[in-house]
């Protein structure tokens, strides 16, 4: 009996213990967190206006458009005749260059290689002697934008400013008016359009009219 008297005592003796432990940590716990500075304290006004500046959406980067092409057949004296796709605001030499080039039997003082080409056009490139016009051999083929006719006047609509200043009567400013006007208001359907041009006059329309094509 008094052994088992002398167990409750240790035993009582141990809560007591464990109690007055969880009280002293208990109290060490709560001074701490009141001593402790908040979060808010150990930071400056610009961070906390940082946190609370919310992060940016990321803006979509724009995904470039696909250039616009046209496409085009040519045939004639170049190196690979056939159908190719050239950039919309091509000129005849790049629908030349994509075909290979001109082979030697173009004849290139017939060609305006600055001369802009279409879609769907069917271009022909012509051979030394031959004539600047559609052959049977090819149906629907044009002849090349720029090309003088086999007669050897000069087409208005197609004509460089250099060509046209070598026309008499025009020189270097009507030639600029002309293809400026060409430009803006699109290819002349007659000479008598051109001669709405200031400072060409009928009279110099009829002194080039047998030297010069609309077409």
């Amino acid at each position: 009996m008094e052994h088992l008297k002398q167990h409750l005592h240790l035993a009582l003796a141990g809560l007591i213990t464990l109690a007055a432990l969880a009280v002293v940590g208990y109290g060490l716990w709560r001074g701490v967190a009141e001593t402790a500075p908040a979060t808010s304290d150990l930071l400056t006004p610009a961070a906390l206006d940082l946190l609370a500046t919310p992060l940016p959406t990321p803006t979509p980067q724009p995904t470039a458009a696909p250039p616009e092409t046209i496409i085009i057949y040519i045939t004639g004296a170049v190196t690979r005749p056939d159908v190719y796709e050239v950039p919309k605001n091509a000129r005849l030499k790049d629908a030349v260059l994509a075909a290979g080039g001109l082979t030697d039997e173009a004849d290139s003082e017939r060609i305006n290689m600055a001369a802009r080409i279409k879609d769907e056009q069917h271009i022909h490139i012509p051979r030394m002697g031959e004539a600047a016009t559609t052959s049977p051999a090819a149906p629907g083929a044009q002849t090349a934008p720029g090309v003088a006719p086999a007669d050897g006047r000069l087409n208005i609509n197609q004509a460089t400013r250099s060509e046209l200043e070598e026309l008499p009567g025009i020189g270097e400013r009507l030639a600029e008016r002309i293809v400026d006007t060409r430009t803006s208001n699109g290819p002349f359907t007659s000479l008598e359009q051109v001669a709405e041009i200031e400072g060409i006059s009928e009279a110099l329309i009829d002194s080039i009219r047998p030297l010069v094509v609309v077409e």
